[in-house]
C-alpha cells in the first residue's frame, strides 16, 4: 500500500518546506469559568497536560484515561453515575496532537448535586494517582483497547487513516 501511496504523489510539485514554530503551551489565566445556562446539569471539563503524539507515554495514557473513565465499566462510570447517581454522562480520555496532548474528564452533573460531583470525581482521581488500580483493571483495559483499534479499522476509511499515520 506505502508503495502504491508513493507512485500516486510522486508527480506533485517540490514545496518549500516551512519551519513552524515550536508550541509553547500556556495555561488560562482564569482556570475557572462557568457560562450560566437554564437546564438541569452543569457541564464539567477538567484538564490537564498530556503527552505528545510521538511520545511512548501517550499509550499508557490511553489505558490511564480508560481505567479511570474511558468505557460503561470504567471507575467514573461505575461510581459516579451509576452508584451514586451524580450525573447524565461521565468519559475520561487522553488527546495527543503533534505539538501537545491533553487528558480530559467530561461529565454532565446534575446542578443540584454538582459540588458533591466534583469531590467525588476528585477521589476518584485521587485514588488512581495514588496508584489504586488493579491488575484486572489494568488487563481490561488494555483488551479494551485492542479491541477498539481492532474494531476501528474494519472499516475502510479507518483503515485509510491509521494507515496514512503510520505512514506520516
Amino acid at each position: 500500500i506505502i508503495h502504491q501511496l508513493q507512485n500516486e504523489f510522486i508527480h506533485l510539485p517540490e514545496k518549500k518546506r516551512i519551519k513552524k514554530p515550536e508550541f509553547i503551551h500556556e495555561f488560562p489565566k482564569n482556570h475557572v469559568g462557568f457560562y450560566t445556562q437554564k437546564n438541569e446539569q452543569t457541564h464539567l471539563v477538567i484538564s490537564a497536560p498530556g503527552f505528545k503524539g510521538n511520545d511512548e507515554t501517550r499509550y499508557a495514557a490511553n489505558i490511564l484515561a480508560t481505567i479511570l473513565g474511558g468505557n460503561m465499566s470504567s471507575r467514573l462510570f461505575q461510581n459516579i453515575r451509576e452508584k451514586q447517581g451524580l450525573c447524565y454522562y461521565i468519559k475520561a480520555s487522553h488527546m495527543a496532537q503533534e505539538d501537545t496532548g491533553t487528558f480530559l474528564i467530561r461529565a454532565g452533573i446534575d446542578k443540584q448535586k454538582f459540588d458533591f460531583g466534583i469531590e467525588k470525581i476528585y477521589q476518584e482521581i485521587e485514588r488512581v494517582a495514588n496508584g489504586d488500580i488493579t491488575q484486572e483493571e489494568f488487563e481490561n483495559a488494555i483488551g479494551y483497547n485492542e479491541g477498539q483499534i481492532q474494531m476501528g479499522i474494519e472499516s475502510s476509511d479507518e483503515m485509510a487513516s491509521f494507515v496514512g499515520n503510520q505512514y506520516l
